[in-house]
């Protein structure tokens, strides 16, 4: 979610959500104790279909943790493997999930990969929870923080105080990633040597900084300057120190891939700071996405990432399709149908199913060395099996 989007309008969205207790999460899972996840030789999969639920019940919890050395709070969502036990939780109390609130940790899961996810702009850490819940049923541990003065609740915030925001959205990252290693009864469940770095639109220009990429201030305001088709970030490079580079300093140990829905900010990093990427990369975009479009901020970002790297472009999907609120009914009426109610748009739950079986068989093939994800993503077969997209793929 960039600027464009307003708090307003996903305040509707989210009332609307409330009135109609709806919700399009992905078939609820099964419990299971979490068997070995060491591909074997023959290349055999390591548990279910990537395109079908997961084996392992999901359970998360909401901490509160506060960034002392930066004075900074960085509330978080956590997804994990649960045993049964609790209620279907209701994100911020007014969404509707399928994973059971604050239910026990499954320790015989064993240790399992953990996926770090950020938010769009003006979003929160639960936008996406119909994507996060299928990620978390194959036995991933999801953790997303809210970053600070660009939340939905945020709805004052400045072009200079966005700026300042986006420097810590990397460190926001950081942080929760070494907090939820504290927590204790969480521990017997993570593996902090396998990490994923994910986000979507605002979070995917995050990824691709905590991937590596680096952001010079200079060559980014000269080509804001200089008109280029990128311009999303512009307004907030202005406010950037001259000379100033972007990067999370120092680099996240065990970070292994990463997935970036609808990013943007090509402009604010370039093919020379994109080329630093130093994990594969999975990139989505959508036909009908305005904000980020392909032209101007996705196939230019995909473009300058090293191999291995995959490209998923789904047919009439927009920015928006990738979060949960174009699931709504009031999704194509007056206030939402600038952001959800293209003519002719994919409904959010087809496109969730893309992107979340995607990124699992991403996450198992880089995270897991499941073997067999790498016929499982060849690219005609993708298109075979999920429909509605252009898959393509350099350096698997």
């Amino acid at each position: 979610m960039y600027a464009g989007t307003r708090s307003l309008i996903l305040l509707l969205g989210l009332l609307a959500w409330l009135l109609c207790a709806c919700s399009t999460a992905l078939a609820p899972t099964v419990d299971a104790a979490g068997a070995a996840d060491t591909a074997p030789d023959s290349a055999a999969p390591i548990g279910p279909a990537p395109d079908q639920p997961g084996p392992f019940l999901v359970g998360t919890r909401a901490f509160y943790w506060v960034d002392t050395a930066r004075n900074r709070k960085v509330p978080t969502q956590v997804w994990y493997p649960c045993q049964a036990g609790g209620q279907p939780v209701q994100y911020l109390e007014l969404l509707q999930g399928k994973a059971l609130a604050d239910a026990p940790v499954n320790a015989a899961a064993g240790t399992r990969p953990i996926v770090l996810f950020s938010h769009g702009f003006q979003g929160i850490n639960a936008q996406s929870f119909t994507i996060v819940e299928h990620i978390a049923s194959h036995g991933y541990v999801v953790v997303a923080p809210n970053h600070e003065g660009n939340t939905f609740f945020d709805f004052d915030a400045k072009d200079q105080d966005i700026a300042q925001v986006s420097l810590q959205r990397p460190k926001d990252i950081a942080f929760a990633l070494a907090q939820v290693q504290q927590e204790a009864d969480l521990q017997p469940v993570l593996d902090a040597t396998r990490i994923a770095m994910t986000g979507h639109s605002f979070g995917g220009w995050t990824a691709l900084v905590v991937a590596g990429a680096v952001g010079d201030a200079d060559a980014a305001k000269a080509a804001c300057a200089a008109g280029a088709p990128s311009q999303i970030m512009c307004k907030y490079i202005a406010f950037f120190d001259t000379g100033a580079k972007l990067s999370l300093q120092p680099p996240l140990p065990g970070l292994r891939c990463a997935v970036m829905y609808t990013p943007g900010g090509f402009s604010s990093l370039g093919d020379a700071g994109l080329a630093q990427v130093g994990v594969p990369g999975l990139v989505f975009g959508g036909t009908l996405d305005d904000m980020t479009s392909l032209a101007a901020e996705i196939t230019p970002i995909y473009a300058a990432l090293p191999e291995p790297k995959a490209l998923a472009v789904i047919q009439h999907a927009n920015h928006h399709s990738f979060t949960d609120i174009c699931s709504l009914p009031i999704a194509g009426g007056t206030a939402l149908k600038p952001y959800c109610g293209t003519p002719g748009v994919l409904p959010a739950a087809e496109v969730a199913h893309v992107a979340a079986s995607l990124t699992v068989a991403w996450l198992r093939r880089w995270l897991q060395d499941d073997k067999a994800m790498t016929a499982w993503l060849d690219a005609v077969a993708v298109q075979q099996r999920l429909g509605n997209l252009t898959f393509s793929t350099k350096g698997l």
